[in-house]
């Protein structure tokens, strides 16, 4: 999972707009997931705060207790990503910060997004990140404003230097699904990703899917998300 952004409220209450906390919805939702599975090990792919340069009085209250749930369900193990600074002050026991900003699990690479990739050996041929929030924005449509998941076929040499071939980047929705709010599901006018900055000039193909599986869009829809 990725972009949990615990905290996010916050910014809400400060114009006069007060939401329910979303921590308690994410942990039912991955209760579910470990029923239904087998799940060995939780992977969060960062940004589990969201302040960036601070820790929240919020955060500090919600975050320890939501990691030490999460751990009950399995290992769970954080990759940080740019919203995750201090967020050493407020791990449980149990939950580790993985030491590297990317980390690779055979033909995988796990990494939040928001950096270049690594050097990576030919056997990794995926990467899995967070960060941008792929949001299908095409005034009209019904699916308009709704998360998003992004899977991309790109030319590898257009990410990794002298290597031949193609990566398959999945780009995964928010897993909170409050961050529909305006404010949180929208584009700048710029990719944010370093990494989708360099893949989108070499797309071979592009999947873009419905959180409920559904094919939304191919390659001539990647204006829509990024």
């Amino acid at each position: 999972m990725a972009d949990l952004h615990i905290g996010f409220e916050e910014k809400f209450k400060a114009g006069g707009v007060r939401l329910r906390a979303s921590a308690q919805g994410m942990l039912s939702e991955v209760s579910e997931i470990c029923v239904k599975m087998t799940v060995d090990e939780i992977i969060i792919l960062g940004d589990v705060k969201f302040t960036i340069g601070r820790v929240s009085a919020v955060e500090r209250k919600e975050i320890p207790t939501f990691l030490e749930h999460l751990s009950r369900f399995a290992k769970t193990t954080i990759i940080s990503g740019n919203h995750d600074g201090a967020l050493t002050t407020l791990l449980p026991r149990g939950v580790t910060l993985y030491p590297e900003p990317h980390m690779v699990v055979e033909d995988l690479c796990l990494l939040h997004g928001h950096t270049l990739l690594p050097d990576l050996p030919k056997e990794v041929t995926k990467v899995v990140m967070g960060h941008i929030h792929p949001t299908y924005l095409r005034e009209g449509s019904v699916m308009s404003g709704k998360h998003v998941w992004l899977i991309l076929k790109v030319k590898r040499e257009a990410l990794l230097t002298k290597q031949q071939g193609v990566v398959e980047i999945y780009v995964l929705p928010p897993f909170n699904k409050e961050l529909s709010y305006e404010g949180f599901a929208g584009r700048s006018g710029k990719i944010i990703s370093p990494i989708l900055r360099r893949a989108v000039k070499a797309v071979c193909d592009a999947v873009i899917l419905s959180l409920e599986g559904e094919i939304v869009g191919y390659s001539e829809s990647l204006q829509y998300v990024i």
